[in-house]
C-alpha cells in the first residue's frame, strides 16, 4: 500500500477510502503514516515572505536508512526552501531565507545560546554550495541526501559529509530559556 491513494487502495479492496483509512489504523496500531496535500504553491509563498514565519517541518527525525517512505520534507525541507524560494523564486534573500530557519526560531524559543555563529553559541552549522543546492528527496524516493550539502556540525562535531552520517551523535535534548 505503501504510495497509493486511499481511494486506490480502497478500490483495490473495494472497500471506501473511508474503511481503508479506518481498517489501516486499526491493523497497524495506530502505527500509520500518510502524507496530506492541504495548500496550494500561491498559498505557501505568500506566507513564506512574511517576517514572521519560520520554514519547518513537521516530520520526525529519521535516518536515511531507517524503514519506511516518509514524507520527503523529513529530509529536504530546508534545501526546498534555500534552493527553491530562496534562490529559484527570489522570495527573500539567502540571509533573510537564513534568519527565518535559525536565529529567528531560537530567539521564539527561548534558546539564548543557538541560532547565531557567534563566540560561546553552540555550532550547529551547515556548510553548502548555494548553487549546487537541491532537495533531492521525492514521493517515490524519500530518503535520499541533498545535493550541495559538504558538511553537517551539530554541537561543533562533524556529523555528515557529503551525504553520509559519519556516525557521531553530538545533539542534546533542548528545554526553551536554556
Amino acid at each position: 500500500m505503501v504510495g497509493k491513494s486511499v481511494v486506490d487502495i480502497g478500490a483495490a479492496l473495494g472497500k471506501s477510502p473511508a474503511d481503508v483509512v479506518f481498517d489501516l489504523v486499526e491493523e497497524e496500531r495506530n502505527q500509520v503514516s500518510e502524507i496530506d496535500f492541504g495548500m496550494c504553491e500561491e498559498d505557501i509563498e505568500w506566507i513564506m515572505q512574511k517576517p514572521y514565519v519560520m520554514p519547518a517541518s513537521d516530520g520526525e527525525a529519521y535516518s536515511l536508512t531507517a524503514p519506511g517512505q516518509p514524507h520527503p520534507r523529513n529530509f529536504g525541507t530546508f534545501p526546498r526552501v534555500l534552493a527553491h524560494y530562496c534562490r529559484e523564486r527570489g522570495l527573500f534573500s539567502l540571509e533573510e531565507a537564513i534568519r527565518k530557519m535559525t536565529g529567528l526560531p531560537a530567539w521564539r524559543l527561548g534558546l539564548k545560546d543557538r541560532g547565531l555563529i557567534r563566540r560561546g553559541m553552540w555550532a550547529d552549522l551547515v556548510v553548502f554550495d548555494f548553487d549546487r543546492l537541491a532537495s533531492d528527496p521525492t514521493y517515490e524516493d524519500p530518503k535520499r541526501p541533498c545535493s550541495g550539502i559538504h558538511q553537517v556540525f551539530v554541537n561543533g562535531v562533524l556529523t555528515a559529509q557529503d551525504g553520509v552520517h559519519l556516525g557521531a551523535k553530538a545533539g542534546h535534548i533542548l528545554r526553551a530559556g536554556s
